[in-house]
């Protein structure tokens, strides 16, 4: 894979975007399913409720036997029967006749209106009546939710708690549904260590793995294997293998620029696989590589820690975007304005680290791309177009986190 001519990012996105293909749908219980998107229309199979049903404690009636009802004038019916949720009344209610009834209570053929037991004395083998009722008052008809044929959920709908209930009183056990990206993340180098074993002379602890591990589990992802690799060429090739067969997407930070041990190209050339971009026009970020290894994307990052963040902002989160049709995963941007001036001026795209408060964005001073310090407290990235200085309020493109 040898260094192409850098392509602007819009021109990277869409590559990316071509060489990536969604993930193909799964049928999953609810529970395993919530969170995803839906890859087809629920519609329901029942009425909800299935039954009529009173919406108060009190009695089902006839409203006829209740004219001319009031305190002053009450109406008194015989009741022949009691009407709990979970159990019914086994009765057909004739004129003259009432069923107590509690809430959520399945209401008795020949009933047609509930009265509310405030309206009443409360009696438990007849009961006065103090109003007047019209039919259907206090009623809550069959399928008042939904019915059946009504479409519950349709296709693109992220399966949260309300969908999920929805469901769930439908009767419904499973749904079809987009499933989470499987990533697989490697950083490269031997000057890398792991937290908790003393760094020898020339090493530094690996935090662009900590950095993808936290990321994948902010955005509710499964990591399926994180590992820190070598500069050795077929210890790279035999790792990015062995990944391409258990991810739907791998990520490697380091070994991808022009040195003498970035060789991630060699062991993804060495393998086969098919080159989509090598090298993006922006800062940090510039060697940014992607290609297709037997199907599955590899998204091969720069070393430096700022330049992997951003990168992976910029590029792996528009891309386990489409492995999971979840638009909620592509970064969000609005505009804003510049807090201060930005003095520099720059020859490429420049992404660096901001805060933004009330549509002012402030730019930290320390902005090296090995330093992730000033990243801390940060909640955008700031897209800085090439050119001259820009000077405070100026309206800049900010990438939220």
């Amino acid at each position: 894979m040898g260094r192409q001519q850098r392509i602007s990012l819009e021109e990277a996105l869409q590559r990316l975007a071509s060489a990536v293909k969604p993930l193909a749908a799964l049928c999953l219980p609810l529970d395993a399913a919530l969170g995803r998107i839906l890859a087809e229309p629920v519609v329901a199979q029942m009425d909800q409720p299935p039954f009529a049903r009173s919406p108060y404690d009190g009695y089902a009636l006839i409203a006829a036997d209740s004219q001319g009802a009031s305190r002053q004038t009450p109406v008194r019916l015989k009741v022949v029967g009691k009407s709990i949720a979970g159990s019914p009344a086994d009765v057909s209610l004739e004129r003259g006749q009432a069923v107590r009834i509690m809430t959520g209570g399945l209401i008795p053929a020949g009933a047609d209106c509930v009265i509310m037991q405030e309206q009443t004395d409360c009696g438990e083998q007849t009961v006065e009546l103090y109003q007047e009722l019209k039919a259907r008052a206090n009623y809550c008809e069959r399928g008042e939710d939904f019915k059946t044929g009504d479409v519950l959920v349709t296709a693109g709908l992220a399966l949260g708690a309300a969908e999920y209930a929805v469901l769930t009183s439908a009767g419904c056990e499973t749904v079809k549904v987009f499933p989470a990206p499987r990533v697989a993340v490697f950083s490269t180098g031997k000057e890398l260590e792991r937290v908790g074993q003393p760094l020898k002379p020339g090493q530094i602890y690996d935090s662009n793995s900590a950095f993808m591990r936290a990321r994948l589990q902010e955005l509710r992802l499964p990591l399926v294997t994180a590992a820190r690799l070598d500069d050795e060429l077929d210890e790279l090739t035999r790792a990015f293998a062995e990944a391409c067969q258990q991810a739907d997407l791998v990520i490697s930070t380091g070994g991808v620029s022009v040195g003498e041990k970035d060789l991630v190209p060699e062991a993804l050339k060495r393998l086969g696989a098919e080159i989509v971009f090598h090298g993006v026009d922006i800062k940090p970020g510039m060697p940014a590589a992607c290609a297709v290894l037997n199907g599955v994307p590899v998204l091969a990052l720069s070393g430096n820690p700022f330049a992997a963040a951003v990168t992976f902002e910029l590029l792996a989160r528009p891309a386990l975007a489409r492995l999971a049709s979840d638009k909620r995963l592509t970064p969000r941007t609005e505009q804003a304005r510049l807090a201060a001036g930005f003095e520099k001026a720059r020859p490429n795209r420049r992404f660096q680290r901001g805060i933004l408060n009330d549509g002012a964005v402030a730019i930290p001073a320390a902005q090296g791309n090995g330093q992730m310090l000033t990243m801390v407290g940060c909640n955008c990235l700031v897209e800085l177009p090439a050119g001259d200085a820009l000077p405070a309020g100026s309206s800049v493109t900010v990438h939220l986190l």
